[in-house]
């Protein structure tokens, strides 16, 4: 049977020579414009059009929403709401959990012969709202709202009507009745029904709907609980969820949680360094939960838990990690002794069960499994054994190496030995364990209305899964960090190698889209660690050591061309303003190491550079012999040989590095002809020698010229690759995202976040306006999350020691001009800081754990408060060990959830 199709769009008001057009699939069609809207009508078999998909667009614009034919049994006109735009985050499946998750969903009924249906999306709905439809009619209330048709939730914050009968048009709006006895009218033209209709419509709030949370920014490994052993682990996060739930928090923001083993040391704690960005790091294994755990071990494991947390406040990374994979390795031989086939069908149908698995996992265990047969992580370092050559491995084609993998995964010409393909599977049996344990965690997280927010780092470890299997979509000759800011005031260095952004284009950035749908099976919402890096990247040449960022530039960028800018200023001699000059006049002058010191470099520092041949001396310049990388292993070595101590090889680098650095400008790595601004020497305050001993007017001319550089010259360029790249996520994901948009903003960051629905972050203490010492916690709009201080920077009380910055703060934003700020930091003063973030209109406003034991004085830490510290981003290997001093089932116990959620709901922030 045939039946007659209309669409029709009523509320997008087109411009002068704007066409309206719906897309089925591949084919489109323009739709004409009536007295009710743009409307397209068709005839078509009834049984073939169900599920049908279908868009709209217009000549300037794209429809905002996926949509379905229903299931048509008779002629029907579908009046389609044009949806919000994708700068507004209605659509996330983050809100589906923070305000729909507890919300019982309805079958979606459909409209018969003379009866209409009518559907409204209701974006921030929040759980004790009722939604309905009054109008003009006795069916529809005759405007009273006590006689109003009731609509039900079908999903996704969309409410939709039973079949209503009539027999002519009608007009009507939607409300919403509040908890509170208020009641919302949506705001326009009253609308219609026809005969027959189907209504998808999005409420029209009158105000703007802006709901806000609260939320708690606390590493995995830090999570203290009873049954916790060595560090927090997945398990642990559903207690933090009955914390929040208790404390009216609804959002719980973790850092990254992948692999990082490596150096098998403390310095592989470092989150950021992960040798895969998809396999997750076993010392976030719950053991005791993993199936055919024995008895023995749980005697084990209850004997030596006080061995592994000796000191409350802080977490033994080594000793977690090696006691956990030993217990894991018994656990799996175990099972593997019993019924190997059996094991070994479950891990491959898990392997098998979602194409997000599929796609890392195989690579995953070989690299681990290669990584054991040669004794490191460092693939560089491989050699060849019977069943694999790593020197002809990186040489193949991206295809071809997958092909090497998947054979050696596989096995299927039984090219390893069955012990050998044992160890192999042993790490994806790990893998299938994490997976259930954190996948679980998160769907008991959503089930009480909170969402996980997840960490996406800017860099891959240089060494890793996706630098050895994927190594052309790295710049594996160059190195990711950051420019000067508030954080580091030379710049930083993180070693992670830049991504190949034109070649992953190619393939419409398959490897990213597989990244965040990964992420998008436990997280709702997500963190993008630098943000701007995906407007363009701080880019250091690799031979520079991490923690080093002076010599970096932005990419992409223009470089200067020093015939056309340079030569005609009288600046000609390249080699002086390029290349290191170090004159022997450096010596006592050359800052050397923190700045804030005031160190230089002295005869005896470049007596013994001379004498271990780092250096040379020829025509009254110091010149370096090595690299500053080269010159890093040397001294590295000379410390494990005992011939250095440590803080010979520690001040020896920093001098390397300052003599390397003194420069006026930098090489490009394309066009030696040309050359970058250095950002450093933009001001006197961090100029380098070199650039000090110019003269006045050349020194104004680099300076104004670098600004122009770095400020105002590649807007369009940057805005260009963002709108590229920032679509992945949308398309790849669902996710709620907030961008980490600290440090040297160029003004087209803001928009382009705002265009792509991207939160901003506001960190008080790192305002936008360098002129200022603190954000104003009332300039914050709705499309950001604030917060007191992140994961980089000290908490609230350790913060306060710094009384340089404790006195501006008690001036500035306490309004007191005593000396009060010479003490520690009160209870009640954590407490007004925390107020000011709950009173803002962020959408979130999140806290370090640290800073919610703060305003207690019954919970903080009574300690050194700077062991509270999680890391320190001017410190290139920094020991992350932070453990809460308190449990969470104590805190649970206390009046201390009570009293953050007393604070959650005098701030007018949903706590349920």
């Amino acid at each position: 049977k045939e039946v007659t199709i209309r669409l029709l769009v009523q509320n997008y008001k087109t411009s002068f020579g704007e066409n309206m057009y719906v897309r089925f699939g591949a084919s489109e069609h323009e739709m004409t414009y009536g007295d009710e809207g743009w409307f397209f009508e068709f005839r078509a078999q009834k049984d073939q059009l169900e599920n049908t998909p279908y868009e709209y667009r217009t000549t300037y614009q794209q429809d905002n929403k996926k949509r379905l034919l229903p299931q048509i049994n008779c002629s029907i006109v579908i009046i389609d709401d044009w949806a919000p735009p994708k700068s507004d985050p209605w659509k996330s499946q983050a809100f589906d959990v923070l305000l729909a998750s507890n919300r019982k969903i309805m079958p979606a009924l459909l409209p018969e012969k003379h009866q209409i249906v009518l559907r409204v999306t209701v974006p921030y709905a929040i759980q004790s709202d009722e939604v309905y439809a009054v109008g003009a009619s006795s069916e529809f209330g005759s405007w009273k709202i006590e006689n109003a048709v009731q609509l039900f939730h079908i999903g996704n914050r969309e409410f939709s009507s039973q079949p209503i009968d009539v027999s002519e048009s009608h007009e009507f709006k939607f409300v919403i009745k509040h908890g509170y006895n208020a009641v919302t009218w949506e705001s326009g033209e009253n609308r219609k029904t026809f005969q027959q209709t189907l209504m998808n419509a999005f409420f029209r709030y009158p105000y703007k709907a802006e709901p806000r949370f609260a939320g708690v920014n606390v590493p995995v490994f830090s999570l203290n609980t009873k049954s916790s052993y060595g560090c927090g682990e997945f398990t642990d996060l559903k207690t933090l969820a009955d914390f929040c739930v208790k404390s009216g928090l609804k959002v719980i923001q973790i850092l990254p949680i992948f692999d990082t083993i490596n150096t098998k040391t403390w310095v592989d704690s470092y989150p950021y360094g992960a040798i895969t960005v998809f396999a997750l790091h076993p010392m976030f294994c719950n053991i005791s939960a993993v199936p055919g755990c024995t008895q023995e071990i749980l005697n084990e494991i209850d004997q030596t838990r006080g061995d592994l947390i000796t000191d409350v406040i802080e977490i033994q990374y080594e000793k977690v990690v090696s006691q956990k994979l030993k217990f894991l390795k018994q656990i799996y031989e175990q099972q593997f002794a019993q019924d190997q086939t059996n094991l070994i069908s479950k891990v491959k149908e898990w392997c098998e069960s979602s194409a997000d698995i599929l796609y890392w996992i195989s690579g995953y265990c070989v690299f681990k499994f290669l990584a054991d047969v040669f004794d490191t992580v460092d693939f560089n370092k491989w050699g060849s054994v019977k069943f694999f050559d790593n020197k002809q491995f990186l040489k193949l084609t991206d295809m071809k190496k997958r092909k090497v993998i998947s054979g050696l995964f596989n096995n299927k010409k039984n090219i390893l030995t069955a012990d050998e393909h044992k160890n192999l599977m042993f790490y994806a049996w790990m893998q299938m364990q994490l997976d259930t344990q954190l996948l679980d965690a998160a769907n008991y997280i959503r089930s009480h209305g909170i969402i996980l927010k997840g960490d996406v780092p800017i860099g891959v470890n240089r060494v890793s899964l996706d630098t050895w299997e994927r190594t052309e979509l790295f710049k594996m000759d160059t190195s990711t960090g950051a420019p000067p800011d508030a954080f580091s005031a030379t710049g930083q260095n993180w070693g992670f190698p830049t991504y190949n952004w034109e070649l992953m284009e190619e393939d419409d950035f398959k490897w990213w889209q597989q990244r965040f749908k990964h992420m998008g099976r436990f997280f709702d919402a997500f963190r993008i660690d630098h943000v701007l890096g995906w407007f363009r990247i701080w880019e250091m040449p690799a031979s520079c050591v991490k923690g080093n960022g002076r010599l970096g530039r932005f990419y992409p960028a223009q470089p200067l061309k020093f015939d056309n800018l340079l030569k005609e200023q009288g600046l000609w001699d390249r080699m002086r303003l390029c290349e290191p000059w170090n004159p022997l006049d450096v010596i006592g002058k050359l800052k050397v190491g923190d700045l804030k010191l005031g160190k230089t470099i002295q005869q005896a520092e470049v007596d013994q550079l001379l004498q271990l041949n780092l250096i040379k001396v020829e025509d009254g310049f110091i010149k370096l012999n090595q690299t500053e990388a080269e010159s890093d292993l040397i001294l590295k070595q000379l410390l494990a040989d005992g011939k250095i101590t440590k803080e010979e090889q520690i001040w020896l680098m920093e001098c390397v590095i300052s003599l390397n650095c003194n420069r006026c400008l930098s090489y490009d790595r394309k066009y030696a002809e040309d050359c970058h601004p250095i950002f450093c020497n933009l001001t006197a305050k961090t100029e380098s020698y070199s650039f000090s001993q110019l003269q006045e007017q050349d020194k104004q001319y680099l300076r104004k010229l670098g600004h122009f550089y770095f400020y105002e010259w590649h807007e369009q360029v940057w805005g260009e690759a963002a709108s590229k790249r920032l679509p992945i996520v949308a398309k790849a994901s669902n996710m709620l995202i907030v961008g980490e948009d600290l440090g040297l903003l160029a003004p087209v960051v803001p928009r382009k976040m705002s265009e792509f629905g991207l939160l901003g972050l506001r960190l008080q203490r790192m305002p936008a306006d360098p002129k200022q010492d603190f954000w104003s916690c009332e300039q914050y709009d709705w499309m950001t999350v604030c917060t007191p201080a992140t994961h980089d920077c000290p908490g609230n009380r350790s913060w306060w020691l710094d009384k340089e910055v404790a006195k501006k703060y008690w001036e500035q934003q306490f309004m007191r001009f005593d000396d009060g700020y010479k003490n520690d930091i009160s209870a009640e003063d954590c407490m007004n800081i925390l107020r000011k973030h709950m009173h803002s209109k962020c959408m979130i406003a999140v806290f370090l754990m640290q800073d919610l034991f703060a305003v207690d004085q019954k919970t903080h830490y009574t300690g050194d408060v700077t062991r509270e510290d999680i890391n320190h981003p001017d410190v290139a290997e920094w020991n992350w060990k932070y453990h809460m001093h308190i449990s969470l089932e104590d805190l649970m116990q206390s009046d201390f959830c009570q009293k953050i959620k007393e604070e959650v709901e005098k701030s007018g922030r949903i706590s349920k």
